[in-house]
């Protein structure tokens, strides 16, 4: 199960009644109604103390109920791009496989309370200096921060937090889809909270469905809003709450890195009629990204690569994952397809080389990875490339 789908869809379905592909935002160019009345900035900050925070976010998954931890630990203060800065880490896991967790790399500015994260890791990939900032799709913390910053707007001083009246937050693109008016009110004071928080209304004019968020004020010893609670109107099966604040690091090997907070261009899905078209000629739609997993374009892609899985004693190896990166990708893959009955997964990928390698979660426990087990290959214009790899007896 990918969790960064997972989040976006809830947060974006519910919100802006949207169902467009994950991704994040363009900052446009926005108009706000209210005369912004500066709230106070908090004191210059004491020393600084690792902070954990530990979220639950509940969904369903093929119509089942589904929890989903996040952990945020802020490890260390320091200057980016000349704005003081919390780093740390985020690590995504289901609570029955905390060691199968996703991680990214973190940072968020002060002033304005914004993050910047990097595309997903392993944790080995953590020890090395090589993550790169990307779409964030992750921001359960601070939500409301970008919400605001995707607005060109700062929510940490604006007057939203003394205004009487709503906010207009007007033609905002959040999480790549097209431009929407939100409304922000301040309700007062969060109810049954895990630590003291500030309630507000947000409301998408597209999809008209409310949603409370409570996060924290600024204070000097904590200078971070972060979000207390998400929880959406009705009945929906959704959202997530702060479940305890710490103060443990990771304990992980890992370089903290600056990273900054990535906005992109909305890019129109193709239309039910056009993916049906395409599929119908044995192609798929497919996404083609930028290295920051901003949507450049949808193109209707052909089988591209056919990579063939075999067990030790040479027959086909059934419902194995094959992972599969562009060149210059890193962290979790671009693709994942499993293979089928004759042991062959098949890609559909533009011309290009790529990286084959594997996630051995769910395998037959008598395999392991095969020595030199990722493998590079080119996928040519107009043709097929395949590949052929062999597992190895895990005794």
């Amino acid at each position: 199960m990918d969790k960064a789908v997972v989040f976006v869809l809830v947060s974006c379905v519910l919100l802006f009644g949207c169902v467009g592909a994950p991704q994040e935002a363009a900052s446009p160019s926005p108009t706000i109604i209210a005369s912004p009345t500066p709230f106070p900035s908090p004191s210059p900050t004491p020393a600084f103390a690792p902070l954990k925070l530990e979220y639950e976010l509940r969904t369903t998954t093929d119509d089942q109920p589904t929890t989903i931890n996040v952990d945020y630990f802020f490890e260390d203060e320091r200057t980016c791009g000349g704005k003081k800065a919390w780093l740390g880490l985020i690590d995504f896991y289901e609570p029955a496989k905390p060691e199968e967790g996703m991680w990214v790399k973190a940072s968020v500015t002060l002033d304005d309370g914004v993050a910047g994260v990097s595309q997903q890791l392993s944790k080995n990939e953590l020890a090395f200096d090589t993550a790169h900032s990307y779409r964030n799709d992750l921001d359960m913390a601070f939500f409301m921060n970008s919400l605001f910053y995707a607005a060109g707007e700062n929510f940490v001083n604006h007057s939203v937090w003394t205004s009487e009246e709503p906010i207009i937050l007007k033609d905002v693109t959040v999480f790549g889809n097209e431009a929407d008016d939100i409304s922000v009110f301040k309700k007062g004071a969060g109810k049954d909270a895990t630590v003291p928080c500030t309630e507000f209304s947000v409301v998408g004019k597209r999809g008209g469905n409310e949603v409370l968020v409570c996060v924290t004020e600024p204070a000097e010893k904590n200078p971070l809003s972060y979000v207390v609670y998400f929880r959406p109107g009705g009945e929906a099966p959704f959202g997530w709450e702060l479940k305890k604040v710490g103060k443990e690091k990771s304990g992980v090997t890992r370089i903290l890195q600056c990273l900054q907070p990535v906005l992109c261009d909305y890019v129109p899905m193709p239309s039910g009629d056009e993916r049906q078209a395409c599929e119908s000629g044995g192609k798929k739609m497919q996404a083609t990204s930028d290295e920051r997993g901003c949507v450049l374009r949808y193109d209707c892609v052909a089988a591209g690569l056919k990579v063939t899985i075999k067990a030790p004693d040479g027959s086909a190896a059934p419902n194995i994952e094959v992972d599969l990166w562009k060149k210059s990708s890193s962290g979790s893959p671009d693709w994942a397809v499993q293979t089928g009955a004759d042991g062959v997964a098949t890609f559909n990928v533009l011309p290009g080389e790529y990286k084959i390698g594997f996630n051995m979660n769910g395998w037959p426990q008598q395999y392991k990875f095969p020595t030199g087990s990722d493998h590079f290959v080119t996928v040519p214009d107009g043709g097929i490339a395949s590949a052929e790899i062999t597992l190895e007896n895990a005794s």
